[in-house]
């Protein structure tokens, strides 16, 4: 600001003495500038131009405009110099080379965060900005802003439509209803975070809040793993939201329903019918045991001496005997406790069986019996 009010004086100095009205005009014009004030500053130089139309004047114009950061407009007024009648060949020069200087931003998106805090890290769409403090020029068309600060704490975000030939600031004018916030909670394994397809350059263990534009944001997540999860989150201004929102937790699938199979069983059914037969089992394999031992002897009475083959002979047919009776009586056993059941088992009835999973590998089994 003190070079531009400097070259002001210079040129006030300079050349014909203004006519009185016109030097007043631009007094009040200096003194607005060095106070900030550069709508009057403006307003007043062109005033001073009305009545007295000098070239100092619309080049003073063009510096007012240019530190307001309407650099079209600035281009415009140091061309419009070398056309003013009168205007001697040191003011035509110093407006030339403004207006070349110019040239290259007046049809193009024009950034400078020179007013971010000290150490905050700020980038353009995808792009780190090593230089907070000079001009960046883009292609017409719609930039994400975005400056980290608090140490990295705090990441705000702004997604714009930028005029061309304008510079644009940050903080940008923006009223308070159209951001929100949401709370990056920290979602384990976490690496790089993108918004709206942009990565955004930021330490993602450091991060507790995003400020972000009210509406829609489609998220993606990459994790230390390689996996890549995406969400979404709609924002209004006033309640702070979660980022977990945006990446819901898998849904755990609801345990089966229990499946039930109906069984035909007999309550009441007597056990005797079954014991008897059991019995009969048992009686049958004595009989068949003694069958076996009877055999046994008659084969070894060959060999002995008539008087003791004569005994062994006997034995044997005892055993014999005792095996067919114990044959027998094991038999009809069986027989009778299988008919006994037969006859004697009621009518079935259905109860039910209920099989589900459990845990992990388990099986729930359960009923009514």
């Amino acid at each position: 600001m003190a070079a531009i009010v400097a070259l002001l004086w210079a040129f006030s100095a300079g050349g014909a003495e203004p006519p009185g009205e016109a030097a007043e005009i631009y007094t009040r014009a200096l003194a607005a500038f060095k106070l900030g004030h550069h709508d009057e500053a403006l307003k007043e130089l062109d005033a001073a131009f009305q009545a007295s139309p000098r070239p100092v004047y619309v080049y003073n114009m063009g510096r007012v405009l240019e530190a307001m950061g309407r650099l079209r407009d600035a281009h415009q007024a140091y061309l419009r110099v070398g056309a003013i009648p009168g205007a001697d060949a040191e003011i035509k020069a110093l407006a030339r080379s403004a207006a070349d200087a110019l040239a290259p931003f007046a049809l193009r998106v024009v950034v400078r965060l020179a007013e971010v805090p000290p150490g905050s890290v700020a980038q353009i769409d995808g792009v780190l900005v090593a230089n907070v403090a000079v001009d960046m020029d883009f292609p017409a068309g719609t930039r994400l802003l975005c400056v980290t600060t608090q140490r990295g704490r705090r990441l705000a975000c702004r997604r714009r439509s930028l005029p061309v030939g304008v510079r644009t600031t940050w903080p940008l004018p923006d009223p308070p209803d159209s951001r929100a916030v949401v709370a990056w909670t920290g979602l384990p394994g976490a690496t790089v975070l993108k918004l709206d397809g942009i990565r955004l350059i930021v330490d993602l263990g450091k991060l507790t809040e995003i400020e972000l534009d009210v509406g829609h944001h489609d998220l993606e997540l990459a994790t230390a793993d390689g996996s890549i999860r995406t969400g979404a989150i709609d924002l209004v201004a006033g309640p702070v939201r979660s980022v977990a929102e945006a990446f819901p937790k898998p849904k755990v699938a609801p345990v089966d329903a229990p499946v039930v199979v109906e069984l035909a069983t007999a309550p009441g059914a007597s056990p005797w019918p079954w014991v008897t037969v059991g019995t009969g089992v048992a009686v049958t394999g004595v009989g068949v045991g003694l069958l076996i031992w009877a055999s046994g002897q008659r084969t070894d009475a060959k060999d002995l001496m008539q008087v003791e083959a004569s005994a062994e002979f006997d034995a044997a047919k005892d055993k014999t005997i005792g095996g067919a009776v114990a044959v027998g009586i094991g038999s009809a056993a069986i027989a009778g406790g299988l008919i006994w059941w037969l006859v004697d088992r009621p009518q079935a009835t259905a109860t039910s069986l209920w099989i589900a999973p459990g845990t992990d590998t388990s099986v729930l089994v359960g009923g009514t019996f």
